[in-house]
């Protein structure tokens, strides 16, 4: 359920895994991590289509500064009502960090009205729904963070090992 930007788990580093020592730990140095670790775990969930309208309405609400936010509809424009790219860019972003989703590059032209980000997140989680992951989920090959790099601090050399 993480977007592309936590890569952490396919290096190894997960919470668990002991790369940091208990030192860093005490001293905050992964408090961070850790909080990025823990919003991936309670990832907004929407059971249907109307949690998901009145969900994208908010979000595109909020994000005005102006009085105008509340004639925001599902059939709106977003350039119509003063949004750009870079604010379009920024409401992805938005959704990707609390719904877990990975929105590419290429797709972020397709987003214009906030009723495409509803379709968008029903797609997704019927998906998810049907097949109990979302579509970037299990695509990365295995990788251990250990093999690729033996011979980390705190790792311990076999009693036979003389390289």
């Amino acid at each position: 359920m993480a977007p592309q930007r936590y890569f952490m788990d396919r290096l190894g580093l997960e919470p668990q895994s002991g790369i940091a020592t208990q030192e860093q730990l005490k001293a905050g140095e992964v408090s961070l991590w850790k909080e990025q670790t823990k919003q991936q775990e309670t990832a907004l969930v929407l059971k249907d289509r109307d949690q998901i309208e009145k969900y994208v309405l908010s979000i595109v609400r909020n994000y005005f500064r102006t009085t105008k936010k509340a004639k925001v509809a599902l059939d709106s424009n977003l350039r119509e009502h003063g949004l750009d790219s870079l604010d379009l860019i920024e409401l992805v972003i938005q959704i990707e960090d609390e719904l877990g989703y990975v929105i590419d590059a290429e797709n972020l032209l397709k987003f214009q009205k906030p009723k495409h980000f509803v379709n968008f997140i029903a797609q997704l989680e019927a998906y998810k729904h049907e097949f109990h992951r979302l579509p970037h989920e299990g695509i990365h090959a295995n990788f251990s963070f250990r093999e690729a790099f033996p011979g980390l601090p705190g790792e311990k050399k076999a009693k036979n090992d003389h390289h």
